[in-house]
């Protein structure tokens, strides 16, 4: 998608998104009702890292869906502007300090207009299935301002992704 003078490109896809995208659509929770459980865990993350937006965000073929959100008036994007596709290829965080200054991410439209972002943390959340894990989304936080996270707010941000993992794979 093209905005002002540059290009943004979606991520690629993950080596195993045929079988990501099973897994995804075998836990049933695509386009379904929110729930209290994880609307606490994005509620904790909003207000814990002070970010006005926090989500547990899924990916499915061409969207971004959301399973539960604060501060973001949508329920979905299109998956080629997503953070969140570049997050579910890292083993880790995907830590963006400011978008603006990020090559993958300076001319998307979510940092060039609403919500204007700027800082992002998204860690992936994992499902297993058939003895392999597949990161089906990421719990993430967001904010209109550049920022930086301490070690200990990563390790806080990966503990309740891993929660809401535990969530997903009881489904």
């Amino acid at each position: 998608m093209e905005i002002g003078h540059g290009v943004h490109v979606g991520a690629p896809m993950p080596e195993n998104e045929d079988e990501r995208l099973r897994v995804l659509k075998m836990i049933n929770i695509l386009d379904s009702e929110p729930e209290a459980d994880f609307d606490r865990i994005t509620e904790i993350a909003s207000m814990c890292f002070r970010k006005p937006i926090a989500l547990v965000s899924l990916l499915d073929e061409d969207r971004q869906w959301f399973k539960s959100r604060v501060g973001m008036p949508k329920r979905e994007t299109s998956r080629d502007v997503a953070f969140c596709g570049h997050a579910i290829l890292q083993d880790g965080p995907l830590l963006v300090e400011d978008a603006t200054k990020d090559d993958r991410f300076k001319f998307s439209p979510l940092v060039q207009l609403d919500p204007k972002i700027r800082f992002y943390c998204g860690i992936p959340l994992e499902v297993e299935h058939n003895a392999q894990k597949h990161k089906v989304g990421t719990l993430c936080v967001i904010d209109d301002k550049p920022d930086k996270m301490e070690k200990h707010e990563i390790r806080l941000m990966e503990s309740l992704a891993k929660h809401v993992s535990n969530l997903l794979q009881r489904r």
